[in-house]
């Protein structure tokens, strides 16, 4: 099914998305004054403005498909590590109640769009700042971002130096593979963006946005190829030695 925009759309989306930032911020901000007694308020407050830990964090890219989100699980499983899916935080704003943002989000995803880049940024800074505080963690696998260079441009201008990027795992896989893992995802998955019409979106938008992304990461000397078109457990030795020389191994 082919979704079309009016300009008006258009504009009021782009409006929503940023006011809806900014009341994020807001709320982030005011979490740490308003709520919890006095030692949780310090906590949050501190770790919202850096408690002198800044977050480690590894990028996890691919291709729709490529095994991402699995390869993340065992490392959190296995090793220890803080995961955080770009998808999955998206998928849990706008699922909830009263959220300003769920129509925003919504209409980018149904379409194969990339969701506004400060909406999830915002997004996954609170959830670290979260983790930080409550759990300590500041080790952090992020997986599906930044898919555009409109996503590290807001990356640098929410996240800043409250963060290093130490390395990008990229997961090559090829697009006949990719296809044929999201239309059996399909099967259960129950995903607006599971169609064969949004997946091929979903691929033109990679090969413009995304590889651009690696590229650049790639002459930093940052980015680890991984072939993804084998069996789980064979990719999963791959991704563990190279994450056992990291120094953020163990999530903390």
């Amino acid at each position: 099914m082919v979704h079309s925009f009016c300009p008006f759309s258009l504009v009021l989306f782009a409006g929503l998305a940023v006011c809806s930032v900014s009341s994020l911020r807001r709320r982030r901000r005011g979490s740490s004054a308003d709520g919890g007694d006095a030692n949780s308020a310090n906590s949050a407050n501190s770790a919202s403005h850096g408690d002198g830990r800044r977050f480690r964090v590894v990028f996890v890219l691919g291709g729709p498909g490529a095994g991402k989100g699995t390869q993340c699980d065992l490392l959190r499983e296995r090793l220890g590590w803080s995961h955080l899916s770009a998808g999955d935080l998206l998928r849990a704003e706008r699922r909830k109640a009263g959220s300003d943002l769920a129509g925003v989000i919504n209409s980018n995803i149904a379409a194969g769009r990339i969701v506004p880049s400060e909406i999830t940024c915002s997004l996954i800074h609170t959830a670290m700042v979260e983790l930080r505080a409550s759990e300590g963690r500041t080790g952090f696998l992020i997986d599906g971002f930044p898919r555009s260079e409109g996503n590290v441009a807001a990356w640098d201008e929410v996240v800043g130096d409250d963060a290093d990027v130490e390395s990008v795992l990229f997961f090559e896989c090829p697009e006949d593979v990719l296809t044929s893992r999201l239309l059996e995802r399909a099967k259960t998955s129950g995903r607006a963006d599971d169609t064969i019409d949004v997946i091929r979106k979903r691929f033109a938008v990679y090969k413009e946005e995304s590889m651009p992304i690696i590229n650049m990461y790639e002459r930093e000397g940052k980015v680890h190829k991984i072939i993804a078109d084998r069996p789980i457990e064979e990719v999963y030795k791959e991704v563990e030695a190279l994450l056992s020389k990291s120094p953020v191994i163990g999530g903390r």
